[in-house]
């Protein structure tokens, strides 16, 4: 990848990241509550032009829009990106002669590769991310069933 690859990737990246965040910024609003201890909490949330958050249609095609931005896409890069770095450590060839030592070194890079799906499976937290953002979304149809 040359210089100018990266330096575009990363940009689009920013882009993307400023665009997903502007409705936030567009349509937040706060509200202060006085409480009878004489505190004050400030609460910040979202007022879209059709209702407030969670009772508004465009409130949810943001949800999905940011669900397979900040999801979707990220997986499906992993997934391809990983099963190419396994393609690559499975298929690697003995060089020269096929010696046990040899043999050992392409057993325990099979084993290497096997131990990091595991990893990369158990560590991620995007599955329990997908679940919140599938509630989410499910949630919504309910109230929009034209969608279904």
């Amino acid at each position: 990848m040359s210089k100018l690859a990266a330096y575009a990737i990363l940009a689009s990246v920013w882009l993307a990241g400023g665009a997903l965040s502007c409705p936030s910024l567009m349509y937040s609003t706060t509200m202060t509550f006085r409480y009878a201890d004489r505190g004050y909490r400030t609460i910040c949330y979202l007022v879209w032009p059709d209702g407030p958050a969670g009772h508004s249609y465009s409130d949810h095609i943001y949800n999905i829009v940011f669900l397979v931005i900040t999801y979707v896409l990220p997986m499906c890069s992993m997934a391809v990106t990983y099963t190419w770095v396994g393609c690559v450590l499975w298929g690697s060839k003995v060089i020269g002669e096929n010696t046990v030592m040899q043999n050992d070194v392409i057993r325990s890079k099979h084993r290497e590769n096997k131990t990091f799906y595991t990893v990369i499976l158990k560590i991620e937290e995007e599955p329990l991310t997908l679940i919140l953002e599938t509630d989410n979304i499910l949630m919504k149809l309910t109230r929009y069933p034209k969608l279904i």
